[in-house]
């Protein structure tokens, strides 16, 4: 078991995750603001005009946010998805059951990857452990 590659795969989504909802609380702040000002801007209504020049930027943002939210997604689903695989590997199965939950409470994916990491590590650590008592016994009878 490679801890590195599971530790990398954990945090990779953990990042993506973080992306995608900062990208989220932004598209939705940017219509939200967009449209308070255009309601304080046009109280009896927004002139065709408007719709016809200032419309088409704002589409464009909401487009562009749209899509690197998307792609944040499905990079994040990608190694969320490799990350219950390798928290599988690990007898404790605190952490998978964590990232299964995770599906319908996503919140509970942030404490399950966190949880993977330091399982990774704490794994790695007494994998090093048992190496080096085995380097030690073998030089004792050799």
């Amino acid at each position: 078991m490679d801890v590195k590659k599971i530790r990398k795969h954990a945090m990779t989504a953990i990042i993506t995750f973080i992306v995608y909802v900062v990208g989220v609380i932004t598209l939705i702040l940017t219509v939200f603001i967009k449209m308070l000002e255009l309601e304080r801007k046009y109280p009896d209504g927004i002139p065709d005009e408007f719709l016809e020049q200032e419309s088409f930027l704002l589409l464009l943002a909401i487009f562009l946010i749209t899509v690197i939210i998307i792609i944040f997604a499905i990079v994040h689903l990608i190694f969320y998805i490799i990350s219950i695989i390798d928290a599988s590997k690990f007898d404790d199965k605190t952490s998978m059951i964590l990232l299964l939950v995770a599906v319908l409470v996503p919140f509970l994916g942030l404490i399950g990857l966190f949880l993977l990491r330091h399982q990774a590590k704490e794994y790695g650590i007494n994998q090093a452990k048992i190496a080096n008592r085995d380097e030690a016994v073998d030089s004792i009878f050799i």
